[in-house]
Formats: structure tokens, C-alpha cells, sequence
């Protein structure tokens, strides 16, 4: 019995609630380090095993999993879990056991160690391993043994993809008389961002028994498709469903896979994920070219002795260069202000990011939201030489506080003179 609770095991890698990998399969890329997850899964499984002839083992399994684990340093991921099992249905056979309800299951401590993980898109490579604890109750332990997988993923604009191949030792004992050993296991996901925090996903995932099985089918695949919702940090939740293709060891005929739980992050992985900055910075759309500049309000920008105040944040697009309708009058106060004091003969356009996020990003991200504003601003009519353009990222920030009202502050455009 422990055995087949085993192979219909599904997972809870943490690089699901990041979204570096698919409901089930885990992926190369990894957050910042001290980035952690904590949830949990649910699966309900209709036939998880049969005999060859087709008879059923047990007919439902109801397997839960309590899952957490966090980056303790760059490219390394630790992840400790634990299974339930609240129920199984098994058909009434001479051979049929009494089965326990409520159990526990082995509990599993694992690392991830991305080897290869471009913050941008691009394809990455990591060894995912972690060791089996006989920690269950006698019928629902598979006793010790572990697992290591390969992993290959990437990411290119809204898309995502990875490959694991791995093999799964087991020291178990017989079930149904029979010692059923090691697999080689593997598996593929495929993710696609539908809109910012909702994730659209499938994957296939299948296992060979490195033993003979005799009556017992031992190959066997699976499919799986998902919705899922998860925001950069805070509550994730995901649902999905699958079932056969190839029948054996742990293949239902029908699953229902459900997870929650909670992902704190840098964000770093989600800001790269979608690739949106390197797509915009290289192919950015020119400023609106305005036929006659309109008068701005003269408290929107005011010129002092070292730079042009203005009153209101400049706003662009989420992790973009791209200017929102918000900007326009702010950026017209600013050219009113030049036109109207020749006297300044150089400006600097300065770019600042908030603290989150990994710092070559935020550099990047700024020198952009810099040269996007100077680009308006020449589009406007002000003279390119009168204008420059630079990024700080997050290294000047107006307040040290970790708190939002702080990070927005730290967001910001400044234009200072004799630069």
C-alpha cells in the first residue's frame, strides 16, 4: 500500500508558488535569496492502480501535502514537506488490506541548486535532489529512499517551459508481495501569462520501473492542465485537472489537483519573467509628437536654484519605460519651464527605482524611464544639447523604510541643472 500511495504522489515544488514551474513540475529559476513559500496541495485520484489484467488496486485516493521551504542563498532553494492521506477507497478482494484513514505519510527534505539562471529571457539549468524519510504510519511509508532530477527551463517574453528527467530510489517494502524498487522518472510543463497574475498551464509527466512488476503495470504517464492566480507576494491559489496516458503505477483516471499558499519575494523573478523591459527598451515608441505645446499650470514645475521641482510623480508602465497618460501635462510643465528660462543651459535627467528587485534591473530600468522622459522632451521642442539622461537604479533612495508609501517615493524622476 505505501508503495502505490508513493507513486500517485504529486508535488509541491516552490518554484510552483513563484511561478518558475508548472502545477506539478519544478523549474531552474529561482527569487532573491531570503524569498520563502509555505502551502499546501490536495489531490483526489480515481484509479491510481491496477493490475495488468485491468482489476483495480484501490480505486480513490485522497493525498494531501503540507509544503515550505525558502532561498537561503543565491541559486539555492531548501524545501522540507510532509504527506497526508484523510482517505482511499479500495475494492473488497480476499487480498484487500485494512486500510488506515487519516494517516501520515514520509516527510522529504530537498534542495534545489540553479546552476545556470539568466535574469532575463533565456534558458537555465539546475539539479533538484531531496531524501525520502520513513516518517509514516507501517501501511503509508515507503520507507527511505530519495530522488534526483535535472532540470531545463526557459522563459521568453509571457511563455515558459521546462524539462526534468531524473531517477527515484525506494527502499520499500513488498506491497501486495511484491518489491517493486527504483524508476527513472520525468517529466514537461508548459506555462503562458494570460494577464500580469494569472498563469495558464500544462504539463506530462511519466516513470519506468527499473524491476520487473509482474502483474502490476509499471510504466506510466499523465497529463495535467491549470489555472492558476500568483501575484508576485501574497496568496496563491491554482486548480487543475488530468488523467491517463499511459496506464500504470500512479496514472488515474481521472485527478483533481488543487494548491494554496503564500510566496514572499524580491520580485525579481516575476519582473524578468515577462521579459518586458528588454523588448520595450530596444523597441520603444517614440513620445507623441505634439503640433503646439499646451500651457501648464505654472505649480506643476517650478525652477529653483539647482533643479526643476515638480509637484506630481511622473508614472510609467509596470516594470517599463513606457510613459502613462499621467506624464503628459506633468512633462509639459517641465518644457514650459525650459522654454521659458534659456538661461539653463543643461539639465539632467535623473532615474530612480525603489529598493526591490535585483540591482542590475533596477539600473537598467532606470537609465530607461531617464532616456524616455529626454526623448518627450526633445519631441516637445527642447533642444537635445540642453539635455541629458542617467540612471541611478535604487542607490540614492529619499527613505531607507521598507514599507510601500516608501518604495513609492523612491520611484521617481528628478531633473537637475548644471549636469
Amino acid at each position: 500500500m505505501a508503495l502505490a500511495i508513493d507513486v500517485d504522489r504529486t508535488q509541491l515544488p516552490g518554484s510552483t508558488l513563484n511561478s518558475g514551474g508548472t502545477l506539478d513540475r519544478p523549474g531552474p529559476f529561482l527569487d532573491g535569496a531570503g524569498s520563502f513559500h509555505l502551502g499546501a496541495l490536495a489531490t483526489l485520484a480515481d484509479g491510481p492502480l491496477r493490475f495488468t489484467t485491468g482489476e483495480s488496486v484501490i480505486d480513490q485516493t485522497l493525498i494531501a501535502e503540507l509544503a515550505f521551504g525558502g532561498v537561503v542563498a543565491r541559486g539555492l532553494r531548501l524545501d522540507a514537506s510532509m504527506d497526508f492521506v484523510p482517505s482511499i477507497r479500495a475494492p473488497h478482494h480476499a487480498w484487500s488490506l485494512e486500510l488506515e484513514t487519516a494517516a501520515i505519510g514520509d516527510a522529504r527534505l530537498g534542495a534545489l541548486f540553479a546552476l545556470v539562471a539568466p535574469k532575463e529571457s533565456g534558458v537555465g539549468l539546475a539539479v533538484d535532489a531531496h531524501a525520502r524519510l520513513a516518517t509514516g504510519s507501517p501501511l503509508f511509508t515507503a520507507g527511505w529512499g530519495g530522488q534526483g532530477r535535472v532540470i531545463v527551463g526557459g522563459r521568453h517574453t509571457r511563455f515558459g517551459w521546462n524539462l526534468d528527467v531524473g531517477v527515484d530510489y525506494a527502499d520499500d517494502p513488498p506491497f501486495l508481495g511484491r518489491k517493486l524498487g527504483s524508476t527513472v522518472l520525468g517529466g514537461a510543463g508548459v506555462h503562458y501569462w494570460a494577464i500580469e497574475e494569472m498563469v495558464l498551464g500544462a504539463e506530462v509527466d511519466g516513470r519506468h520501473a527499473l524491476a520487473p512488476t509482474g502483474d502490476l503495470v509499471g510504466d506510466s504517464s499523465e497529463w495535467n492542465v491549470y489555472v492558476g492566480y500568483t501575484p508576485c507576494t501574497g496568496a496563491q491559489v491554482a486548480i487543475g485537472g488530468g488523467g491517463t496516458l499511459v496506464p500504470g503505477l500512479g496514472t488515474p483516471e481521472r485527478r483533481l489537483l488543487i494548491t494554496a499558499g503564500y510566496y514572499q519575494g524580491d520580485c525579481s523573478f516575476k519582473r524578468t519573467h515577462a521579459g518586458r523591459l528588454t523588448a520595450q527598451v530596444e523597441a520603444r515608441t517614440a513620445p507623441p509628437r505634439l503640433p503646439k505645446a499646451r500651457p501648464a499650470p505654472i505649480a506643476r514645475a517650478t525652477l529653483t536654484a539647482t533643479e526643476i521641482v515638480i509637484l506630481d510623480r511622473i508614472e510609467f508602465d509596470y516594470d517599463s519605460a513606457t510613459l502613462l497618460p499621467s506624464a503628459t501635462p506633468i512633462l509639459e510643465a517641465v518644457a514650459t519651464v525650459l522654454r521659458e528660462h534659456p538661461e539653463v543651459l543643461r539639465v539632467e535627467v535623473a532615474g530612480h527605482t525603489d529598493e526591490r528587485g535585483e540591482e542590475d534591473f533596477n539600473k537598467r530600468l532606470s537609465e530607461a524611464r531617464a532616456k524616455a522622459v529626454l526623448d518627450w522632451l526633445v519631441n516637445a521642442g527642447i533642444a537635445p544639447s540642453r539635455l541629458s539622461a542617467r540612471g541611478y537604479g535604487e542607490d540614492l533612495p529619499l527613505t531607507a523604510e521598507h514599507t510601500e508609501a516608501a518604495w513609492a517615493r523612491n520611484r521617481r524622476v528628478e531633473f537637475r541643472l548644471g549636469r
